[in-house]
């Protein structure tokens, strides 16, 4: 990943590159105008791929403070080096360049962390020896603002229940929506981890139905459980 302070406008910027196997380029910016291709090296008479005729390419939705983002994942032949090409088709304003910021990374897809605090629709009943019935709670809103590639860091309780301490839970569990394993914290002011691993394929998408259930420190009571999902999506996802 690295940062230039320059948007071409009318000229273009050049970056050398050696390709993996699968590739993730994401190019964030501040304009909607900005676009890549690439061309293998030693080959500039041919271009590779260009975002320009990829309708699929243009991301507008979890770009950071950017706004507006160019991502393809595209396999390219290993080892062999590109040239990626940023450029606009239309000048932006007058000038050769925008005195702007501009990230780009290639490899692997560019991550950024995010949380979100949701709660179960159906109250539980808890007690001391033994953990409650589990309920539901529903994550996700179809990549509005909640990306579809977010994928669970860790998990911390919460409740709305007027009354309700955490301090008066023993103990609390959640199962993810892809799994059917509990993940347990003996401490309702501890998070659970979910076991993240970066670049792992093995990583628990947030978004589905999850379930929770936990139990009391003492005395029995109900109240209805949440909690807040930290977690990292792709850019531009």
């Amino acid at each position: 990943m690295f940062m230039t302070h320059y948007t071409p406008n009318t000229g273009e910027s050049w970056y050398r590159f050696t390709a993996g196997d699968d590739t993730v380029i994401t190019l964030m910016s501040h304009h909607p105008q900005v676009r890549f291709k690439l061309i293998e090296s030693g080959d500039s008479d041919n271009t590779y791929y260009n975002s320009i005729k990829d309708n699929t390419a243009h991301r507008r939705k979890f770009c950071l403070s950017y706004g507006y983002a160019e991502k393809k994942k595209i396999t390219l032949k290993s080892g062999t080096d590109y040239y990626m090409v940023i450029y606009t088709p239309n000048a932006i304003n007058g000038g050769e360049f925008i005195d702007d910021t501009m990230n780009l990374c290639v490899g692997k897809a560019a991550m950024a962390p995010g949380s979100v605090t949701v709660y179960s629709g159906t109250g539980i009943y808890v007690r001391q020896s033994d953990y409650s019935v589990p309920v539901d709670i529903k994550v996700g809103d179809n990549g509005n603002k909640i990306p579809l590639t977010a994928v669970a860091e860790s998990v911390s309780l919460k409740t709305t229940t007027s009354g309700i301490r955490l301090s008066m839970i023993g103990g609390w569990r959640v199962k993810a929506q892809d799994t059917n394993a509990w993940r347990t914290s003996t401490s309702s002011r501890s998070s659970i981890d979910m076991g993240y691993v970066k670049d792992s394929t093995g990583n628990h998408n947030i978004n589905g139905t999850w379930q929770i259930s936990a139990k009391a420190s003492s005395s029995s009571f109900s109240f209805v459980p949440g909690m807040t999902i930290y977690y990292y999506y792709e850019i531009g996802d």
